[in-house]
């Protein structure tokens, strides 16, 4: 089937920047937020892991890694807060980063 607006086909290493962004900053500026309500080690180690995972996503230096680690940490909200959509929203767009790569303006880049 062709596509409907294919000059927009050359844009595709955009999706991942976009994806970097969004993943990056909810996590950084949702920091303290989301682990309130947990005993204080885990609240600790899981704010340091989402603190190391959001700068490194948001840098673009091993996007991969940090898409991983921000995925299994959203999944763990998902089924920690009660199934609240945007934590299986968050985990469905870690994958999605961790699948297509870190895209422009990315330190990793495929060799």
């Amino acid at each position: 089937m062709l596509s409907l607006f294919p000059s927009f086909l050359a844009f595709a290493l955009l999706v991942p920047l976009i994806l970097r962004i969004t993943i990056g900053l909810y996590f950084l500026f949702t920091l303290r937020r989301l682990f309130a309500n947990m005993s204080p080690i885990l609240r600790w180690i899981l704010q340091l892991l989402s603190c190391v995972a959001s700068v490194s996503v948001l840098l673009g230096a091993y996007t991969q890694l940090g898409a991983i680690i921000l995925a299994g940490i959203s999944l763990f909200l998902f089924m920690y807060s009660g199934k609240e959509a945007k934590y299986f929203f968050l985990f469905i767009m870690s994958l999605a980063l961790l699948f297509l790569g870190a895209g422009f303006f990315a330190f990793d880049l495929p060799i």
